[in-house]
């Protein structure tokens, strides 16, 4: 009998970035990595070449999956999964799940929830008649609850994705940043924003341990949403203010990470605006409301002329005029509780426009500080963000002659 390691993992190793994950769990015992398996009818050269083949096209979706990339890429892995099938007691006990795995996310990319689910319950299924096996138990038994519950959320059967991460997290046994972030997510679909933003902030504290800073600012914004759900504001009101100080100042060579981030951002200062107008602070609201929608129209000015809407979901580009007319939107998409929707619109019928915040405040909240808090020229000048990414005083002085561009957007969003 021959020990050997999956096939599948072999495969991962060679091919970063891939949806097939290299297995997270290094610390099993060696027999789980390399169990018996028998030496004849093993996968030869053609077959690896097909599972790279297939793991290549899984990769080549991208953000902006394409009709044709879907179905390219779930026409590979179902040829695979049958090479597979074929090789059923013979190969590693993982690699059918995975490759079952990976179709499903495939098909939930194409907006096909319920064909991932069955793949997902069948890959469950494989998992659970060979959970003797350690890999199988604590590395891909999770992965799969971990994509069901993916599945079950876009079913809105949140209830069950949650029973399927928190398995997943006991299957882990350490936290795991896929189970967290989506758990929260389903836990905002139960209306159980206290609990969503423990498990949002504790997503974006293991992407700030890892170093994944722009990550962890959009996780952070999340969770303060939350709270302001919950009607919890001072920690609400915290969180907001510490995304947008963290926010500016972040560099990714990835753009459409870096429009996230600055999406996030500005949604935190749309945020503070509804909850300072809240606490009776006109003017703080107003100088979080221009600068937050400033923002806004030089993301989406930028994205739209270089073709470079890769951080907006679906190339949907917005700017501030979304949050002036789509109460849906901003319920059901940006996740506002309708009490702080409510006090958004009641600061666009009642705020004055002719009464602009002293330039101190949008200095502040330029530099990522509290209107009121204090900066400096300096503070301005390294504070090096997406508007001010190489030349600070040059991106300083194209951004002001802007201006006439940026008024004529907020006077259009606040009619």
């Amino acid at each position: 009998m021959k020990r050997r390691r999956s096939l599948l993992s072999l495969v991962a190793l060679g091919a970063s970035g891939a949806a097939w994950a290299v297995p997270r769990r290094w610390l099993l015992p060696a027999a789980a990595l390399g169990a018996a398996w028998p030496a004849q009818a093993q996968p030869a050269e053609e077959d690896v070449a097909m599972m790279q083949n297939a793991l290549s096209s899984v990769r080549r979706i991208g953000d902006f999956p394409s009709k044709a990339a879907l179905s390219n890429a779930e026409d590979e892995l179902t040829a695979l999964l049958a090479r597979w099938r074929r090789f059923a007691g013979q190969v590693a006990p993982n690699e059918l799940p995975a490759i079952l795995r990976n179709r499903a996310a495939v098909k939930l990319r194409g907006s096909r929830a319920e064909e991932a689910l069955a793949d997902l319950d069948e890959a469950l299924e494989l998992c659970k008649k060979a959970k003797s096996d350690q890999l199988v138990q604590y590395d891909e038994m999770p992965k799969v609850l971990i994509a069901r519950g993916g599945a079950l959320r876009a079913l809105r059967r949140y209830s069950e994705a949650v029973k399927d991460y928190d398995l997943a997290g006991d299957l882990f046994g350490e936290p795991d940043l896929e189970m967290l972030s989506g758990r929260a997510q389903a836990k905002v679909g139960l209306q159980e924003p206290a609990a969503a933003a423990e498990d949002f902030d504790a997503a974006a504290e293991l992407l700030r341990l890892a170093g994944r800073r722009p990550e962890a600012e959009i996780e952070a914004e999340r969770g303060a949403v939350q709270r302001m759900a919950a009607e919890d504001l001072l920690p609400a009101e915290e969180a907001f203010a510490g995304v947008i100080r963290r926010s500016v100042g972040l560099l990714s060579k990835d753009m459409g990470l870096l429009q996230r981030v600055v999406l996030a951002d500005s949604d935190a200062r749309m945020a503070m605006t509804a909850i300072s107008w809240h606490k009776k602070q006109p003017e703080i609201a107003e100088a979080y409301w221009r600068d937050g929608c400033d923002r806004l129209t030089i993301l989406a000015d930028e994205a739209t002329g270089k073709n470079l809407a890769l951080g907006f979901a679906d190339g949907d580009v917005y700017n501030c005029t979304r949050y002036a007319s789509d109460s849906t939107w901003i319920r059901e998409v940006r996740g506002w509780p309708q009490q702080a929707i409510g006090w958004f619109e009641d600061f666009l019928r009642n705020r004055d426009p002719s009464a602009a915040p002293r330039e101190s405040y949008v200095q502040d909240l330029m530099a990522g500080k509290r209107p009121g808090e204090g900066s400096t020229l300096m503070d301005l000048a390294i504070a090096t963000d997406v508007f001010r990414r190489s030349d600070p005083l040059a991106d300083i002085q194209k951004n002001l002659q802007r201006d006439p561009l940026l008024q004529q957007e907020r006077e259009r969003a606040e009619r």
